[in-house]
C-alpha cells in the first residue's frame, strides 16, 4: 500500500513538530474510538409505560402548550 503524499512529508519536519503531529493523531484515534465503541443506551424506555393508559400523546403535547402559553408575560 502506498503512502499518502502527505505522510511522506512527514520526514521533512523537525523532530518536534513530527512529535506534534502524532500527538494530534493519537487525540482524534482516541475521540473515534471512545465514540463509536459505546452503544446507544436507552435507560429512559418505558419510564412512562404505568401512564399509557391515562394519557395519550396529542394530550400531553395540548397540556404542554397550554401550559407554556400560560406562563409566558404579555
Amino acid at each position: 500500500m502506498d503512502m499518502h503524499p502527505t505522510l511522506k512529508q512527514l520526514d521533512a519536519l523537525p523532530p518536534a513538530l513530527q512529535q506534534q503531529v502524532i500527538m494530534l493523531i493519537q487525540t482524534l484515534l482516541r475521540q473515534y474510538t471512545r465514540s463509536s465503541a459505546q452503544p446507544l443506551k436507552q435507560t429512559w424506555a418505558g419510564a412512562m409505560a404505568t401512564y399509557r393508559d391515562q394519557y395519550t400523546g396529542l394530550s400531553l403535547q395540548q397540556e404542554t402548550v397550554e401550559q407554556w402559553g400560560s406562563s409566558v408575560p404579555d
